[in-house]
C-alpha cells in the first residue's frame, strides 16, 4: 500500500512554490536509524511516526536495511509495477513518502543515515566541499581532493560524529554495511562489518549470506549505487534506468524472495529507502556560473585554484571576495530561476535541520547559497558536470520525497499480488 496523501501533504509544505522544506520534525530520512535500530529495542536516535510500520508485524529478530541511491518516490510510483520485487512491496508491505535531508545529495545523506545526524549537526553539505581553514576544495565521499590527491578518512577536519554501529553491536546486535566499495576505514561505518560485492547480482548474494550466517539480532545496510549512475547519465525517464531498475528488481526477488532460509525470512524485516530522487533537465538547459564576468571575478579559489564552490549543481555553497556578497547576491537572483540565500537567511532558514548548528557546519556555511528549482547551475571548469541529464541536491519535490518501505521478508515469497494506494 502506497500512502499518497502523505505525498501531498509533504509538498504542500514549501520554501516558496516548487521547492519542499525538509520535514525533519515527522517524515524525513534522518529518522531512518532510529526507526530501524527502534525495532531491534535499541534507541540511537529519533524516529519516525509509528504509521509507517501500519499493518506490518514489525516483532523480527533483524533489520534489513535497502538503500538505493536516487530512487525516488515519484520515480518509485512510476515504475513499480513493472518491477515485480519492488511491486511487492507497494502490494504486500506500506511505502511511506518521506523527505530526503537537504543538500539532498549522497555525501549528506549518508552520514545522517549512518549517525541520524541532520546536516547542520554532521556538516556534510555535498559531493564537493571547501574547507576554509586549509582553503582547500576537497571531495569528502571519495576523500580526495579535487586534484585526485587522497586524503586521511579519519581527518578530522571532515567528518567528526559517532556513527549508530558501536552503540548496536555494545547491545549484542550484530551489525553489517554491504558496499560496492571497500568502507572499511570509512569513520561513519566504524563498529560495523563491512563487505564488498562487485555487480547487483552479488550484491543481493551478499545480503542474503549476511542475513542467513549472521547471529541475531542482526542490523544490515546494504547500498547501491547504480540507479543514481543511469539517471544522471540518461534521465530517470531513459532505457538506462529502467534496465538498471528491472536488473535490481529480479536479482533482490531471486535472492530474498526465492531463495533466503524461510527461518530467516521470517525473522527480517526489510526496510526500503532511498536518499533523493532526481530532476531531469537536459545540459541545453544547465548554467556555467562562470560565464558572468562578475561572478567569476568575485569568485575565490582555493590554494590549487579551484573555485571556492561548496555542494554541487544544485545546491552551490559560493565564498566570495569581501565586501562583493550583495552585488553578486544581485547578478545570481537576476540571472537564475533559483533560491538566493545570503549566509543570514541560510541560517535562519532551518533548510539543514532544526537542531543546532555545528562547529563544521557554521565553517561551512558559503557566503552565499544557491538552489535551483530544476537546473543545474555548475562551472565550465568541470564541463562533465554540466553535461548531467538528471540532478539532485535541492529542494524539488521529484528529488527531494522518496519511498519508506516496510514489509516482512516472508511476506515477499509466492505469487505477485496488485498494488494498492491508501488515502490518509
Amino acid at each position: 500500500m502506497i500512502d499518497t496523501e502523505r505525498a501531498t501533504a509533504l509538498r504542500a509544505n514549501t520554501v516558496r512554490s516548487g521547492f519542499v522544506h525538509p520535514d525533519y520534525d515527522g517524515y524525513c530520512i534522518s529518522r531512518i536509524p532510529g526507526t530501524a535500530a527502534g525495532v531491534l529495542d535499541s534507541a540511537v536516535g529519533p524516529t519516525l511516526p509509528n504509521d509507517v510500520f501500519d499493518g506490518i508485524d514489525t516483532t523480527v529478530s533483524n533489520v534489513l536495511v535497502l538503500f538505493v541511491d536516487a530512487y525516488g518516490f515519484d520515480q518509485f510510483q512510476e515504475t513499480h509495477s513493472n518491477l515485480p520485487f519492488f511491486d511487492r512491496i507497494a502490494c504486500r508491505g506500506r511505502v511511506t513518502p518521506l523527505t530526503s535531508v537537504f543538500p539532498s545529495e549522497t555525501p549528506s545523506c549518508v552520514p545522517t543515515l549512518h549517525t541520524g545526524l541532520q546536516p547542520v549537526e554532521h556538516g556534510q553539505l555535498g559531493w564537493n566541499l571547501y574547507l576554509p581553514g586549509r582553503d582547500l576544495v576537497v571531495e569528502p565521499l571519495p576523500f580526495q581532493t579535487k586534484r585526485g590527491d587522497p586524503i586521511d578518512p579519519d581527518d578530522g577536519s571532515l567528518f567528526t560524529e559517532t556513527p549508530i554501529y558501536h552503540q548496536l553491536e555494545s547491545e549484542g546486535i550484530d551489525t553489517h554495511i554491504v558496499e560496492p566499495f571497500d568502507s572499511s576505514d570509512d569513520p561513519k561505518t566504524a563498529g560495523a562489518s563491512t563487505h564488498t560485492y562487485t555487480s547487483p547480482a552479488d550484491f543481493a548474494v551478499q545480503l542474503r549470506r549476511v542475513l542467513e550466517q549472521s547471529s541475531a539480532p542482526t542490523y544490515c545496510y546494504g547500498y547501491t549505487p547504480l540507479v543514481d549512475a543511469a539517471g544522471h547519465a540518461e534521465g530517470t525517464r531513459s532505457e538506462r534506468h529502467n534496465a538498471e531498475l528491472n536488473c535490481l528488481s529480479a536479482t533482490l526477488k531471486r535472492e530474498l524472495c526465492d531463495r533466503l532460509r524461510t527461518d530467516v525470512a521470517e525473522e527480517t524485516l526489510l526496510l526500503f529507502i532511498a536518499d533523493h530522487g532526481q530532476v531531469d533537465s537536459g545540459s541545453s538547459e544547465n548554467v556555467d556560473v562562470l560565464a558572468d564576468p562578475v561572478v567569476d571575478r568575485h569568485l575565490r579559489r582555493d590554494r590549487n585554484g579551484v573555485p571556492a564552490i561548496s555542494g554541487s549543481g544544485r545546491n552551490l555553497h559560493l565564498f566570495v571576495t569581501d565586501g562583493s556578497t550583495d552585488r553578486i547576491h544581485t547578478r545570481l537572483r537576476e540571472r537564475l530561476d533559483a533560491l538566493v540565500l545570503t549566509r543570514e537567511e541560510a541560517l535562519e532558514s532551518n533548510l539543514w535541520g532544526t537542531h543546532g548548528p555545528s562547529k563544521l557546519f557554521t565553517e561551512r556555511l558559503g557566503d552565499l547559497v544557491v538552489i535551483p528549482e530544476t537546473t543545474t547551475v555548475w562551472h565550465s571548469e568541470e564541463p562533465e558536470e554540466l553535461e548531467l541529464v538528471g540532478d539532485h541536491g535541492g529542494l524539488h519535490p521529484r528529488e527531494l520525497l522518496v519511498p519508506f518501505g516496510a514489509v516482512r521478508l516472508d511476506s515477499l515469497a509466492g505469487t505477485d499480488g496488485t498494488s494498492q494506494t491508501i488515502l490518509g
